[in-house]
Protein backbone atom coordinates (compact mmCIF):
# COMPACT_ATOMS: atom_id res chain seq x y z
CA UNK A 1 0.00 0.00 0.00
CA UNK A 2 1.16 3.46 -0.72
CA UNK A 3 1.73 6.58 1.53
CA UNK A 4 -0.56 8.59 1.64
CA UNK A 5 1.46 11.66 0.61
CA UNK A 6 2.78 10.06 -2.64
CA UNK A 7 -1.00 9.71 -3.82
CA UNK A 8 -1.21 13.45 -2.71
CA UNK A 9 -0.91 15.91 -6.13
CA UNK A 10 2.48 17.62 -5.86
CA UNK A 11 1.34 21.06 -8.13
CA UNK A 12 -1.48 21.43 -5.49
CA UNK A 13 0.21 20.69 -2.35
CA UNK A 14 2.78 23.30 -3.66
CA UNK A 15 0.05 26.10 -4.77
CA UNK A 16 -1.26 25.46 -1.26
CA UNK A 17 2.01 26.37 0.44
CA UNK A 18 2.45 29.67 -2.20
CA UNK A 19 -1.46 30.57 -1.16
CA UNK A 20 -0.70 30.14 2.62
CA UNK A 21 2.63 32.09 2.12
CA UNK A 22 1.34 35.34 0.25
CA UNK A 23 -2.13 35.60 3.01
CA UNK A 24 0.56 35.98 5.72
CA UNK A 25 2.85 38.01 3.61
CA UNK A 26 -0.63 40.56 3.23
CA UNK A 27 -1.43 40.22 6.56
CA UNK A 28 1.97 41.14 7.99
CA UNK A 29 1.80 43.86 5.68
CA UNK A 30 -1.39 45.23 6.69
CA UNK A 31 -0.63 44.94 10.25
CA UNK A 32 2.84 46.90 10.22
CA UNK A 33 0.82 49.38 7.77
CA UNK A 34 -1.96 49.77 10.48
CA UNK A 35 0.93 50.61 12.81
CA UNK A 36 2.06 53.39 11.00
CA UNK A 37 -1.16 55.26 9.88
CA UNK A 38 -0.53 58.02 13.10
CA UNK A 39 2.38 58.74 12.33
CA UNK A 40 1.87 59.31 8.69
CA UNK A 41 -1.21 61.47 9.86
CA UNK A 42 1.27 63.48 12.07
CA UNK A 43 4.10 63.73 9.37
CA UNK A 44 1.59 66.07 7.25
CA UNK A 45 0.25 67.64 10.34
CA UNK A 46 3.96 68.80 10.78
CA UNK A 47 4.51 69.53 7.13
CA UNK A 48 1.40 71.50 6.48
CA UNK A 49 2.70 73.71 9.96
CA UNK A 50 6.18 74.08 8.72
CA UNK A 51 5.70 75.65 5.96
CA UNK A 52 3.05 77.99 6.66
CA UNK A 53 5.31 78.94 9.53
CA UNK A 54 7.93 79.52 6.73
CA UNK A 55 5.94 81.51 4.53
CA UNK A 56 5.28 83.75 7.20
CA UNK A 57 8.73 83.79 8.37
CA UNK A 58 10.21 87.83 7.14
CA UNK A 59 13.58 86.13 7.80
CA UNK A 60 13.15 82.87 6.47
CA UNK A 61 15.78 81.30 4.30
CA UNK A 62 17.81 78.60 1.98
CA UNK A 63 18.90 77.11 4.91
CA UNK A 64 15.54 76.76 6.33
CA UNK A 65 14.62 75.42 2.93
CA UNK A 66 17.34 72.57 3.08
CA UNK A 67 16.53 71.90 6.45
CA UNK A 68 12.71 71.59 5.65
CA UNK A 69 12.96 69.19 2.38
CA UNK A 70 15.27 67.35 4.16
CA UNK A 71 12.70 66.43 7.05
CA UNK A 72 9.68 66.07 4.71
CA UNK A 73 10.57 65.20 1.54
CA UNK A 74 11.90 61.95 -0.45
CA UNK A 75 13.41 62.03 -4.13
CA UNK A 76 11.10 59.42 -5.91
CA UNK A 77 10.44 58.65 -9.63
CA UNK A 78 6.28 57.52 -10.02
CA UNK A 79 4.89 56.93 -13.04
CA UNK A 80 1.78 59.68 -12.27
CA UNK A 81 0.27 60.62 -15.27
CA UNK A 82 -1.29 63.89 -13.43
CA UNK A 83 1.51 65.57 -12.68
CA UNK A 84 1.81 67.55 -9.16
CA UNK A 85 5.16 68.29 -7.22
CA UNK A 86 7.94 65.88 -6.31
CA UNK A 87 10.68 66.91 -4.07
CA UNK A 88 12.55 68.61 -6.97
CA UNK A 89 9.49 70.91 -8.29
CA UNK A 90 8.46 71.66 -4.70
CA UNK A 91 12.35 72.81 -4.01
CA UNK A 92 12.63 74.96 -7.08
CA UNK A 93 9.23 76.81 -6.14
CA UNK A 94 10.60 77.51 -2.63
CA UNK A 95 13.55 78.91 -3.70
CA UNK A 96 11.58 81.25 -6.33
CA UNK A 97 9.12 82.13 -3.21
CA UNK A 98 12.19 83.46 -1.76
CA UNK A 99 13.38 85.45 -4.65
CA UNK A 100 10.01 87.10 -5.24
CA UNK A 101 8.51 87.44 -1.41
CA UNK A 102 7.58 90.88 -0.13
CA UNK A 103 6.61 92.22 3.06
CA UNK A 104 2.14 91.92 2.00
CA UNK A 105 2.09 88.15 3.65
CA UNK A 106 1.12 88.93 7.49
CA UNK A 107 -0.35 86.21 8.44
CA UNK A 108 -1.45 82.11 7.25
CA UNK A 109 -2.85 79.76 9.08
CA UNK A 110 -4.62 76.56 7.85
CA UNK A 111 -6.73 73.34 9.41
CA UNK A 112 -7.38 69.85 8.19
CA UNK A 113 -10.24 69.42 7.98
CA UNK A 114 -10.67 65.50 6.43
CA UNK A 115 -7.99 63.30 6.20
CA UNK A 116 -8.35 59.82 4.77
CA UNK A 117 -5.03 57.05 4.00
CA UNK A 118 -4.57 54.19 2.05
CA UNK A 119 -1.84 51.43 1.34
CA UNK A 120 -0.31 52.50 -2.12
CA UNK A 121 2.41 49.76 -3.03
CA UNK A 122 4.72 47.76 -0.75
CA UNK A 123 6.35 50.87 0.92
CA UNK A 124 3.81 53.52 0.47
CA UNK A 125 0.48 55.47 1.25
CA UNK A 126 -1.66 57.74 -0.43
CA UNK A 127 -3.28 60.43 2.09
CA UNK A 128 -6.42 62.23 0.85
CA UNK A 129 -6.79 65.36 2.17
CA UNK A 130 -8.66 68.78 2.78
CA UNK A 131 -7.13 71.79 3.91
CA UNK A 132 -8.81 75.30 4.92
CA UNK A 133 -6.23 78.34 4.82
CA UNK A 134 -6.73 81.67 5.94
CA UNK A 135 -4.55 84.44 5.10
CA UNK A 136 -4.40 88.17 5.83
CA UNK A 137 -2.78 90.45 3.81
CA UNK A 138 -2.09 93.41 1.72
CA UNK A 139 -1.38 94.25 -2.02
CA UNK A 140 -0.02 91.60 -4.34
CA UNK A 141 1.63 88.66 -3.07
CA UNK A 142 3.84 85.77 -3.57
CA UNK A 143 2.99 82.63 -0.85
CA UNK A 144 4.57 79.53 -0.84
CA UNK A 145 1.94 76.98 0.62
CA UNK A 146 2.24 73.04 1.61
CA UNK A 147 0.97 72.13 -2.15
CA UNK A 148 2.83 74.93 -3.91
CA UNK A 149 3.35 78.57 -4.63
CA UNK A 150 1.00 81.01 -5.17
CA UNK A 151 0.16 84.63 -6.63
CA UNK A 152 -2.24 86.19 -5.43
CA UNK A 153 -2.64 89.36 -8.21
CA UNK A 154 -3.97 92.46 -7.88
CA UNK A 155 -6.54 91.64 -10.05
CA UNK A 156 -7.93 89.66 -7.50
CA UNK A 157 -8.58 92.56 -4.99
CA UNK A 158 -10.26 94.40 -7.84
CA UNK A 159 -12.51 91.12 -8.65
CA UNK A 160 -13.21 91.20 -5.26
CA UNK A 161 -14.17 95.10 -5.10
CA UNK A 162 -11.07 95.63 -2.72
CA UNK A 163 -8.38 98.40 -3.18
CA UNK A 164 -4.95 96.91 -4.15
CA UNK A 165 -3.54 98.52 -0.79
CA UNK A 166 -6.43 97.63 1.08
CA UNK A 167 -5.62 95.04 3.81
CA UNK A 168 -7.43 91.57 3.69
CA UNK A 169 -8.71 88.03 4.81
CA UNK A 170 -8.93 85.26 1.96
CA UNK A 171 -10.06 81.80 2.66
CA UNK A 172 -9.10 79.22 0.31
CA UNK A 173 -10.28 75.44 0.59
CA UNK A 174 -8.36 72.70 -1.34
CA UNK A 175 -8.30 68.81 -1.36
CA UNK A 176 -5.03 67.15 -2.04
CA UNK A 177 -3.24 63.57 -2.63
CA UNK A 178 -0.21 63.24 -0.95
CA UNK A 179 1.98 60.49 -1.84
CA UNK A 180 4.19 58.96 0.90
CA UNK A 181 7.21 55.96 1.28
CA UNK A 182 7.79 54.76 4.25
CA UNK A 183 12.36 54.79 4.78
CA UNK A 184 14.83 54.43 7.66
CA UNK A 185 13.98 57.62 8.88
CA UNK A 186 9.71 57.17 9.04
CA UNK A 187 7.47 58.67 6.38
CA UNK A 188 8.62 61.21 3.59
CA UNK A 189 6.83 62.74 0.91
CA UNK A 190 7.35 61.73 -2.61
CA UNK A 191 4.57 64.01 -4.72
CA UNK A 192 1.61 65.82 -3.99
CA UNK A 193 -0.85 66.35 -6.42
CA UNK A 194 -4.08 68.60 -6.21
CA UNK A 195 -7.72 67.80 -6.55
CA UNK A 196 -10.19 70.82 -5.99
CA UNK A 197 -8.98 74.19 -5.01
CA UNK A 198 -11.26 76.83 -3.70
CA UNK A 199 -11.65 80.43 -3.04
CA UNK A 200 -14.81 81.29 -0.85
CA UNK A 201 -14.20 84.82 0.17
CA UNK A 202 -11.89 87.72 0.30
CA UNK A 203 -12.89 90.91 2.56
CA UNK A 204 -11.17 93.83 3.73
CA UNK A 205 -10.15 94.14 7.66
Amino acid sequence: MKRWYKKVNRGLVLAVILFIGLVSYITVGTIQFNQQKESAKELIENYMEAVMKFAADKTASNIQVEQLMGTYWEKKEMRLQDGGLDKEEFQMQMDQFLEEKNENLEQLSGIMTDYQISKYGTKGALCKIEYNYDFTLSGETVVILPTGIEVISEDLWTEYGLETDQKAKRNEQLSANIYLTLTDDGWKIVRITMDNYIVNNMTAV
